[in-house]
């Protein structure tokens, strides 16, 4: 029973990376590759993860936030919300700083907040 949660987990994952991949490439590159010239490298991007637990008593910290941005803060935001009965991945995009359209939690604005400013 442990492995096939283990792979639920993983393939939860895989999935969430798969449409990371697809996001990116459909809506996030031709934005930050429209702003620059063909000499222009590419810009820096920024990844960082944060581990933490949102139902305290409840497990350690299995969930995560990751957050992927390029130089102008365009991208995307995951988190994986983890409880003993099931994991939820939600992908919410960013445009220059910003959430676009989607409502960020508490510990997804102040993790935006601080990979900006990083």
């Amino acid at each position: 029973m442990n492995s096939i949660l283990w792979f639920l987990v993983f393939l939860n994952l895989a999935l969430s990376v798969y449409l990371l991949f697809l996001h990116y490439h459909r809506f996030i590159r031709p934005l930050s590759t429209s702003k620059l010239s063909t000499d222009t490298p590419c810009p820096p991007v920024k990844i960082q993860v944060l581990k933490f637990n949102p139902f305290p008593g409840v497990g350690g910290e299995q969930s995560f936030i990751l957050c992927l941005l390029d130089q102008s803060n365009t991208g995307v935001i995951i988190t994986s919300l983890h409880t003993p009965s099931h994991t939820r991945t939600y992908a919410k995009p960013v445009i220059e700083g910003k959430a676009d359209g989607v409502s960020l939690s508490r510990e997804e604005a102040t993790f935006l907040k601080k990979v900006i400013n990083s």
